[in-house]
Order: C-alpha cells, then sequence, then structure tokens
C-alpha cells in the first residue's frame, strides 16, 4: 500500500484546522498531558531505582583492611613475573652470544 502525496497533503489539512487559524506555532503546541505523565513517571522510576540501589549497597559489609588466609598480593605475583620473565630474556640472550666472545 503506497502513500500518494496527495493524501498526506489532506491529512495535514485535517489536522491544521483543529488548530487556532490553521498555522502550528510555539504558542498552540505543548506536550499535553501525557507528557507530564511521562515525565512524572520517569522521575519516579528514577527516585524508587535510586533508593532500592542504596538500601542494597547498605546491605554489604565490606572491610578494605581484611584480607583473606589464600589471598596473593598483585604486586608481589607482577614482581615475580617480570623477575622470571627478565631472567629468561637474559638466558636467550647469553645462550645466542658465540662462546669465544672472551675479551672483545
Amino acid at each position: 500500500m503506497a502513500i500518494r502525496l496527495s493524501d498526506l497533503v489532506v491529512a495535514q489539512q485535517l489536522f491544521s484546522q483543529d488548530v487556532e487559524g490553521g498555522t502550528i506555532t510555539q504558542q498552540n503546541v505543548s506536550p499535553g498531558a501525557i507528557g507530564l505523565i511521562i515525565f512524572v513517571s520517569l522521575g519516579l522510576g528514577t527516585f524508587f531505582l535510586w533508593r532500592s540501589m542504596n538500601k542494597q549497597l547498605k546491605r554489604i559489609d565490606f572491610d578494605e583492611g581484611v584480607q583473606p588466609d589464600n589471598a596473593v598480593d598483585v604486586r608481589d605475583s607482577t614482581r615475580a613475573a617480570a623477575t622470571a620473565v627478565s631472567d629468561e630474556s637474559a638466558d636467550e640472550a647469553n645462550s645466542a652470544m658465540p662462546e669465544d666472545h672472551e675479551g672483545r
């Protein structure tokens, strides 16, 4: 079903008759009651979601100073990994050098 240009013109004329003077201006266009209802419902939804989130966050018992017995310090493991990589690189570099490099 194709929409013809004449159908659009007729529809525009029918809608413009509802507005004062037949033209749409800033004064006679407003969001109306539906816009107000949507805006208020979004505000209320945001308020209740925020309140629920705060309740959930207050229930979390988090003590930053306490670590479990099997916890690993990330800094120590990173240092150990970096040392292992540098040791392997040095070993590879030494093995790639010829044996008769003494004094040269």
